[in-house]
């Protein structure tokens, strides 16, 4: 008889609704626009109903407690938000309404899905989260694994499938008098292919994302061809956006790989990626075309380095974008422009953006947010947790692929990271041990009053673990009417 007394575990291969909820989230994640010239898109038609089904469950089941170590993720992101709501009534309140609901999205988002995935980690049963990251590792591969095909065939080919891929051009982002699908059009004439997902920094940081998750697919996996075919399926994907983004996700995807102990099986992948790439060169065009000039730019010290060439130079010297930002940033350091922030100018940086929006405080915020995720992974990876590495991977991830284009607000990206981020930091507090703990028996404990050499009172029944002596040793004496002692035999 199961002394389990949640009725969830009797039915471990039924899915419960917050696992429902994760996979239809990270689906919606790389859906199409629907109304594209509002930007509407199914990951915010899936994403802010799931968000007050979050918090109606748990409000409901009073389960902010149980939640204490996430609690630090959505708390950030909210005081974001009403800081540059704070902003944005100071300092532009005289912004026309449509374009600050445009912006709103930009901090809703990331808070709306930190509160999905936080009711996701907390409602589900422990032994379902693991499941959940690993059932989301693999809907994010295969996507982007398709996705991948279909570049590669438009590559060698040369033939772009306009019609099937005008549905994730957004029209507000093409030029005018462009019909939709145009913009991706050019992109891949100019060789950087994108496939579904719209822009070339935007694709190099979900292939940096499902290059970290495959990898650790890989690490746990028995059999390890599916991992390790999906995983060069993503190398070879994430390569042809020439995003810089991606290549810098390449190093911190091989950090995770080979940190801990480096196993036969991690080589193996290091030396079979290398030739994949290799051979793949021919065909593309790789070998004397702009990836080659991409890497040696991103290696070369006359460019500014690896710094310079992740963040494109923004922060140089000579650069007129930041130069011509900083006085304005200057003006309102403390509450920053609110949403009103991007007539300043391009904030295609994550703390940018944030110092133009919040000010200051929401900087620090913001990287506090980053610290909170480095600190968990490392206190969990010290204590030998099995999701400790992963998590201080991610925190990696959103520090140095933010300063290259905005992460927590991007469409597709920015919904899977902030998603992946709070279920690996739960399962970083749940697992104590990367070793599966062995199932032993309950072991029901003696109540205090069953000593050695005592007895229970009557009419209770307790469990003795010692040795009980007989009654005849230690007799209980009997009550008559009344309650008097009655000392006959």
């Amino acid at each position: 008889m199961s002394l389990d007394p949640s009725p969830k575990t009797q039915e471990p291969n039924r899915p419960s609704a917050p696992v429902c909820a994760a996979y239809a989230l990270v689906l919606s994640a790389f859906g199409p626009y629907v109304v594209p010239s509002l930007g509407l898109t199914t990951a915010q038609i899936a994403l802010y109903p799931l968000s007050v089904w979050a918090l109606w469950a748990l409000t409901r089941q009073r389960l902010w407690a149980r939640a204490a170590h996430l609690l630090p993720v959505p708390a950030l992101l909210l005081f974001m938000l009403l800081w540059v709501l704070l902003g944005t009534a100071i300092v532009s309140p005289d912004a026309s309404t449509l374009s600050l609901v445009a912006q709103l999205d930009a901090y809703t988002q990331p808070l709306s899905v930190s509160l999905v995935a936080l009711a996701v980690a907390t409602l589900s049963p422990r032994h379902d989260l693991p499941r959940v990251l690993r059932i989301c590792t693999l809907l994010i591969v295969y996507v982007l694994g398709a996705n991948s095909c279909l570049m590669l065939w438009s590559a060698v080919t040369g033939v772009h499938p306009e019609g099937l891929l005008s549905p994730w051009d957004p029209a507000h982002s093409v030029s005018a008098g462009a019909s939709s699908g145009e913009k991706l059009l050019r992109m891949a004439r100019a060789g950087r292919h994108v496939g579904i997902l719209v822009e070339p920094a935007i694709a190099g940081l979900t292939y940096t994302l499902g290059l970290i998750l495959s990898v650790h697919w890989l690490r746990g996996a028995r059999h390890p061809l599916a991992p390790l075919v999906a995983t060069l399926s993503l190398v070879v994907g994430g390569s042809l956006p020439l995003s810089k983004s991606f290549y810098v996700g390449v190093v911190i995807a091989a950090y995770y790989l080979f940190s801990g102990r480096p196993t036969s099986r991690s080589v193996g992948l290091a030396a079979a990626a290398i030739i994949v790439t290799a051979l793949m060169a021919g065909p593309l065009g790789l070998g004397d075309w702009a990836l080659h000039s991409r890497i040696q730019d991103l290696l070369s010290p006359e460019g500014g380095g690896i710094s310079a060439s992740i963040s494109g130079n923004r922060y140089a010297e000579g650069n007129t974008t930041v130069s011509n930002l900083w006085p304005k940033i200057a003006a309102s350091p403390w509450v920053g422009y609110g949403l009103a922030a991007t007539r300043l100018g391009p904030l295609d940086s994550e703390p940018l953006a944030h110092l133009a929006s919040g000010g200051f405080p929401a900087l620090a915020a913001y990287l506090g947010l980053i610290v909170f995720t480095l600190l968990s992974g490392s206190r969990a990876t010290l204590r030998g947790a099995e999701y400790g590495r992963l998590t201080a991977t991610i925190g990696l991830y959103l520090l140095l692929g933010g300063l290259g284009r905005p992460v927590l607000n991007a469409n597709a990206v920015g919904v899977l990271a902030v998603f992946v981020l709070t279920i690996v930091i739960a399962l970083s507090h749940a697992t104590p041990s990367s070793l599966p703990a062995a199932k032993e028996p309950p072991q029901l404990q003696a109540p205090p009053s069953a000593q050695p050499g005592t007895c229970a009172p009557p009419g209770r029944d307790s469990l003795q673990t010692t040795h009980r002596p007989p009654a005849a040793t230690v007799p209980w004496p009997r009550t008559g009417r009344g309650g008097h002692v009655d000392h006959r035999r």
